[in-house]
């Protein structure tokens, strides 16, 4: 979705700004793994152990002989992958792609799916579900970004110097905030700010990249409907989770917006 948003209302490929997308990928996987190592290097010094709370359901354990190829595994993941790059010039291919894995993982997997009707219908009202709230969410946000008072923050915001990819950014980031959804905020993003850049000249395929990333910049917050429902699958309290998924998700993409200044400044994007 993060890419689909801004493919279809900017007219560019999945594809899009290829070396940013590489280049902000490789960066904020050596953030994550280092807080990954910091954060379990604090709990091994506090001697903390994993514990199942009281309470919490189990899953059934699969015998180690009915599970399927550790190659096989992949398989859906891989040809849900390749489609996309390959037909990424395609009207909706995500969806072409994502009709197909589901109907091989449904082949490959019968074995370890006893019920696929019922999965199959949880996952269908799961999208549903998830399709209403992104669809709230960019309405609410429509509705905030007309308003004559967030005109004027966005004017303000775009009189911060520097490169005219920064206030977008800014933009596109306060909006994740106040939607709680980095789909939601992609989509106002695209409306609302992405013609004015468009207008200075910015490449377009910079602009979708840019987007799609700052989208994340402030996904994370208390009332986030992802973290809410995290929380609640996990059995796990806000205050639980809140710091890391914090430091995780939006620090994360604030480092790879930084990575995204470095490459306009040094004629890369």
């Amino acid at each position: 979705m993060h890419n689909i948003v801004p493919s279809t209302g900017l007219g560019t490929p999945l594809t899009a700004a290829p070396l940013i997308g590489i280049l902000t990928s490789v960066a904020a996987i050596i953030f994550i793994l280092a807080f990954m190592k910091y954060s379990l290097a604090k709990s091994l010094r506090k001697n903390e152990t994993f514990q199942v709370k009281e309470g919490t359901e189990k899953a059934q354990a699969i015998p180690e002989d009915d599970l399927p190829p550790f190659l096989i595994s992949l398989l859906p993941i891989v040809v849900l992958l390749g489609i996309i790059l390959a037909f990424s010039s395609v009207d909706n291919i995500i969806i072409v792609a994502l009709i197909v894995a589901i109907i091989l993982s449904a082949i490959l997997f019968h074995k370890q799916i006893a019920y696929q009707k019922e999965v199959l219908n949880e996952g269908a009202t799961d999208s549903l579900s998830s399709t209403i709230t992104t669809g709230s969410t960019i309405a609410f946000g429509s509705i905030t970004t007309s308003v004559p008072a967030f005109t004027s923050v966005f004017k303000m915001i775009q009189s911060i110097p520097g490169p005219p990819i920064l206030p977008l950014m800014i933009g596109t980031g306060l909006i994740s905030g106040i939607t709680a959804s980095a789909v939601g905020a992609i989509g106002i993003s695209v409306q609302n700010f992405a013609p004015i850049y468009l207008d200075m000249g910015l490449d377009p395929e910079t602009v979708h990249r840019t987007i799609a990333i700052s989208s994340g910049a402030l996904a994370i917050v208390p009332y986030s409907g992802f973290l809410i429902i995290f929380n609640s699958l996990a059995g796990l309290s806000m205050k639980e989770t809140f710091k890391n998924a914090f430091i995780s998700i939006n620090v994360t993409h604030w480092l790879a917006l930084a990575v995204i200044v470095a490459m306009t400044l040094l004629g890369l994007a």
